[in-house]
């Protein structure tokens, strides 16, 4: 169906999905049969992980790069998914891309695997990465030349690199769906589709909801870029630092600890493999900066999966899966928000107009990339559990019906009378209780985003070093003239608060 067709022809039911559920399936079966190459006990060759990726590429026109930039892992992912993406867009049916990283390790045991691992994890969500195009490594032999990997003998080869081959056409020339650059479907033959079924028009009544029904709403996104920046900094603003969600953001401008420059930067794909490359190019953007000027970047996907939260929560989880096994973990921590963001700890506050979710409820899909260092940094001097319960609490004040207006109008200025009190002591105890696991209450410490809520050690608080942070507030207080900023403040009460105990410990 287009635009431009008031009717549409209906095929069989599951007609497409057969389809390509039978596409898949049997090129797996093809790529299986000739997995005999892989029967080598080299351990980065391993059959049982690489049968099923093994491609026979003799014929296939190729092209060579060699990447002398890439020196880490969001550098190689962000070149990848650079390849993945000409693959898509550039290549051909049966042409093919290869790049070698001589500064990257492949060799290192359970490393090709993971990268791997991390690959097949997005193909679920992926609308062309394999099924239009494929990733299998570069095998080169010991004197620096490319191997065949039809060859029987593999043992002595290594992997230098990978290669992206094309399966273009697939959706073009008629043969299947294409898309025209409206995002129109004009749908290509079908053997099942039967030509004498008499075509029927759609009923308007089936898509439009129940007037009584109010739970879904059609965010609206803004042509302008600039537009689309106001907004998502008044909400940082207003939500994040005037009312205190976030006890570590002054503005929509500075955040962490120490206060560095939040970039904005907005995506407006809806293709996921390109929503892949730009977030990795981000993490490399952080990587190759201070936290002074960068200190975490708000990576903005307008129209990408807004009114589709699970999608959007589908993506999220394929970004926090390499961190740990790929020790990117390292460098970045994740937060998600969306527009219908839903906490799923499985406490009373979890549901869909629960006052708390707006605490991750923002005016368009987004990505914030935190600096490891500086969330380590924060949980030391406020466990996540403090947060959650404090934000939750004030929240709740305001209400989900009035959240949920602001969101919708984009207006938060009713906010200014409710702040986030992080003088809630009684709070404090409770939630450092809950960090050192005297409580089974664990609700308030669990998130779907598991690398950046991990609970705080308590070793890292005993060890943490408080006394700066109250001598820099100090120092600031006394130059400046000026009082502290609000999360300036909570900071340093929550840091006193902790060297206290700890002296009445040492004491003892």
């Amino acid at each position: 169906n287009t635009h431009t067709h008031t009717h549409i022809r209906h095929p069989q039911p599951g007609t497409m999905m057969v389809v390509n559920f039978l596409y898949k399936w049997i090129t797996i079966l093809l790529l299986w049969n000739n997995s005999h190459a892989f029967q080598s006990p080299s351990p980065f060759l391993h059959r049982g992980r690489f049968a099923a990726l093994r491609l026979d590429m003799s014929s296939s026109p190729s092209m060579v790069r060699v990447n002398e930039d890439v020196e880490s892992t969001p550098q190689l992912l962000a070149s990848i998914w650079n390849m993945i993406n000409v693959a898509i867009h550039d290549l051909d049916r049966n042409e093919q891309l290869s790049t070698i990283y001589p500064k990257i390790d492949l060799k290192k045991p359970g490393y090709l695997n993971c990268i791997v691992n991390h690959l097949n994890a997005c193909k679920d969500v992926c609308y062309n990465f394999g099924i239009n195009c494929a990733v299998v490594p570069y095998l080169m032999d010991e004197d620096g030349n490319e191997v065949d990997s039809t060859r029987e003998n593999l043992s002595t080869c290594v992997v230098a690199g990978f290669t992206v081959k094309s399966y273009g056409g697939l959706y073009a020339d008629g043969g299947a769906d294409s898309a025209d650059s409206a995002g129109s479907y004009e749908f290509g033959y079908d053997p099942m589709w039967a030509e004498d079924e008499e075509e029927w028009e759609l009923d308007p009544a089936l898509l439009e909801g129940d007037d009584d029904d109010d739970a879904y709403f059609e965010h609206h996104v803004p042509d302008k870029d600039d537009e689309i920046y106001d907004v998502t900094k008044t909400w940082v603003s207003k939500m994040m630092s005037d009312m205190g969600i976030c006890p570590f953001t002054n503005g929509a401008e500075m955040a962490g600890l120490p206060m560095g420059k939040v970039f904005y930067e907005i995506e407006r794909t809806n293709l996921v493999e390109t929503l892949y490359e730009k977030y990795w190019n981000e993490v490399v953007r952080i990587e190759a900066n201070n936290e002074r000027d960068l200190s975490t970047t708000l990576l903005i996907c307008p129209n990408y999966a807004i009114q589709n939260v699970e999608m959007f929560e589908n993506f999220s989880n394929t970004l926090t899966q390499p961190l740990e096994p790929l020790k990117v973990e390292d460098l970045l921590q994740l937060v998600f928000f969306h527009p219908a963001w839903t906490f799923r700890d499985g406490s009373e506050r979890a549901g869909p107009m629960a006052a708390a979710n707006y605490a991750r409820r923002s005016p368009w899909p987004m990505i914030n990339i935190l600096r490891t260092k500086q969330v380590r940094t924060a949980q030391k001097g406020i466990p996540t559990g403090l947060v959650y319960q404090q934000n939750e609490k004030t929240l709740d004040k305001v209400g989900s019906e009035e959240l949920e207006g602001m969101l919708r109008n984009r207006d938060w200025s009713k906010l200014e009378n409710f702040t986030v009190n992080r003088k809630d002591y009684e709070a404090l105890r409770v939630a450092q209780d809950l960090q050192a696991g005297n409580s089974s209450d664990n609700n308030l410490a669990v998130d779907p985003t598991p690398a950046v809520n991990k609970r705080l050690n308590t070793e890292g608080i005993q060890d943490a070093n408080m006394s700066i942070v109250i001598i820099q507030a100090l120092q600031k207080r006394i130059e400046s003239g000026k009082p502290l900023s609000g999360p300036e403040t909570s900071v340093t009460v929550m840091a006193a608060d902790i060297l206290i105990k700890a002296l009445e410990e040492f004491s003892v």
